[in-house]
């Protein structure tokens, strides 16, 4: 199942009509591997349509600093990691969603402006990408998020983070083994642990 973070595909002004203004971010010749780091990174944990790059409230919206970039540059990028395939698109239609597309620049192009709905992700190679470039150790990753519980590497592991932010009552906990682990929608590992969980009273933390 893929999922897809909670945007809309349409970016609009205040007026309520589609923004095509062009993407300037700042130019620099060194700036490709930052925004390759930045494209894969933005998508880790679900799906997002292209023209989030377009919006004013981008940084706010990934939680991340957004690196330097002009249009050309991220237009470019994106064409080359999706013809690499490290990424992979849709075109959404509808509201339905289309077979997976390598979309090209042009399309992305017409997609970073809203004329064309295109949401992308990771493909398992391109998060292979990204591990390799954050250097990231799974055995320390929680989740996917639950609303009365969530997954994690080992139940040690998860023990720790429960004691130390004193999520759950105490012995309320419920333990079973998920086979395979999908703690993102690209990645899979052989095993994790689930843990379901009630919280404790207010007077009790």
């Amino acid at each position: 199942m893929h999922r897809r973070c909670g945007l809309c595909h349409t970016i609009a002004d205040s007026s309520g009509r589609r923004s095509t203004r062009p993407i300037q971010r700042g130019h620099t010749g060194l700036a490709h591997p930052e925004l390759e780091f930045f494209i894969l990174t933005i998508v880790l944990e679900c799906h997002r349509g292209l023209s989030i790059f377009e919006a004013d409230w981008l940084a706010g919206e990934v939680n991340r600093r957004v690196p330097k970039f002009t249009r050309e540059e991220l237009i470019e990028r994106l064409s080359r990691l999706f013809r690499g395939g490290d990424l992979m698109a849709w075109r959404i239609r509808n509201n339905r969603r289309s077979r997976p597309l390598v979309p090209s620049p042009d399309e992305i192009d017409a997609a970073l402006c809203g004329a064309l709905e295109l949401d992308y992700g990771l493909t398992p190679e391109g998060g292979a990408r990204w591990e390799a470039m954050a250097q990231y150790d799974w055995n320390y990753h929680l989740g996917p998020w639950l609303q009365d519980g969530f997954d994690g590497p080992s139940q040690d592991m998860i023990e720790v983070y429960l004691a130390w932010h004193k999520k759950a009552a105490p012995g309320s906990e419920r333990w079973r083994a998920i086979r395979p682990w999908k703690p993102t929608y690209w990645k899979s590992l052989p095993q994790g642990v689930r843990v379901r969980f009630q919280e404790p009273a207010p007077s009790s933390q």
